[in-house]
């Protein structure tokens, strides 16, 4: 052996038995077991007898539960190589520390306090339980029931007898009301008074003035009316009545007053008109037309013919008098003293006057013309035809009716 290796007594001498590998030397370190944890102290319940107030118990604080940490374990190691080379370079060889280091501490979670045992409520005996009598009530006993058969025949033979008289009762009313005929009630009404109408004034009421023309019936009866009616002191606006009679003095009727003029009226016309309730008057006509067709007034009234009578029927004669528009000019040119070629118009034309309707033709103006109306009294019940040769005149046959 060297001498540098034998000088070195207070050193342990080498030993050259070959290293251990590592995970032999790792078995060879002594193992640290952890340091168990210490388990909180269990309370003990309180006795049943008493029972103290429950206090909430607070868990031990985590510094005193938690383990202590675990120190590291040092370790020498050395291996062979390491010794073969300290032994070429003359060096003692040294073993290296080696730090095994522990597995990470796991912190561990603080067990939950055992469950408070909540102590039981004393038990309290009962006495011993006594027989109680069972509750009884009375027996009710069933009627006695009849058999079904009995039931159906529990009627006396009266009483059947009474509801066959009522139902038979009931049929007859019935079969009395829907066959026999309704009695015819009388009812008697009053008979109402018979209320005169008001009687009409006959036209030589309505007209006081009167003149007698007497025309023979060997003349010619225009020539001598017109002449008689021109001879006449009218006044202004009146009418004056006709008395026309024949040398005998006996009165002309109305049909013979048409036929004596040769007017040939038409059918239903003289038949509708009352033969004793009419007249024949001269009205002293004021207004005049010039040749310059201007109004102007006589100074002395010409004389403007009139006839009106009462008519029977009011249907037929409204259309007879339609009928005759056609033929009137011609039939009363002469009477009336018109020239049919100055007429204005072609056929008549309406006017109104004091809500009565007149029909109108002119020649060629107002003063000169056809005019016929029906007037309607209904206070009399009574109707009246009128027919003027002027417009004028016929106005004022209108008043004298509907002012009576």
């Amino acid at each position: 052996m060297p001498d540098e290796l034998k000088n070195q007594g207070d050193q342990k001498p080498i030993s050259l038995e070959p290293p251990k590998d590592i995970e032999n030397l790792l078995k060879e370190l002594p193992k640290i077991d952890p340091p168990k944890p210490t388990a909180p102290p269990v309370l003990s319940p309180p006795k049943p007898q008493t029972p103290p107030p429950l206090k909430p118990i607070s868990p031990p604080p985590a510094s005193s539960l938690q383990p202590p940490a675990p120190q590291s374990a040092k370790s020498f190691v050395r291996t062979m190589a390491e010794d073969l080379e300290a032994a070429k370079k003359g060096i003692k060889p040294e073993s290296k520390p080696f730090e095994i280091k522990p597995p990470p501490s796991i912190p561990k979670t603080t067990p939950l306090p055992p469950p408070l045992k909540i102590p039981s409520s004393p038990q309290i005996k009962l006495g011993p339980a006594e027989k109680t009598k069972s509750l009884e009530l009375p027996k009710i006993e069933p009627l006695p029931s009849s058999p079904p058969s009995a039931r159906k025949f529990a009627l006396s033979p009266k009483f059947l007898i009474l509801i066959l008289v009522i139902i038979a009762a009931v049929f007859a009313g019935a079969w009395f009301f829907l066959t026999r005929e309704p009695k015819q009630v009388v009812v008697i009404t009053p008979t109402p008074a018979p209320t005169s109408s008001p009687t009409p004034k006959t036209f030589s009421e309505l007209i006081p003035s009167t003149s007698q023309i007497t025309i023979s019936s060997t003349k010619n009866f225009l020539t001598v009316l017109t002449s008689e009616i021109n001879s006449l002191t009218l006044t202004a606006g009146s009418l004056t009545f006709l008395n026309l009679i024949d040398e005998n003095g006996a009165p002309y009727s109305l049909n013979q007053i048409f036929e004596k003029l040769g007017i040939i009226p038409p059918a239903g016309l003289l038949e509708n008109l009352d033969s004793d309730e009419w007249m024949i008057a001269a009205y002293g006509q004021k207004e005049s037309f010039n040749s310059k067709s201007l109004l102007t007034f006589n100074e002395a009234p010409k004389p403007k013919i009139v006839l009106a009578a009462k008519i029977f029927d009011l249907i037929p004669l409204r259309s007879t008098l339609n009928n005759w528009e056609s033929a009137m000019t011609d039939d009363l040119k002469n009477l009336f003293g018109l020239d049919s070629k100055k007429a204005t118009s072609e056929t008549f034309l309406d006017n109104i006057y004091g809500g009565i309707d007149i029909r109108y033709r002119n020649f060629p103006f107002a003063d000169k013309s056809i005019d016929y109306a029906i007037v309607s009294l209904t206070e009399f019940n009574a109707d009246y035809f009128v027919l003027a040769g002027s417009r004028e005149s016929i106005y004022s046959a209108i008043d004298l009716l509907q002012r009576q």
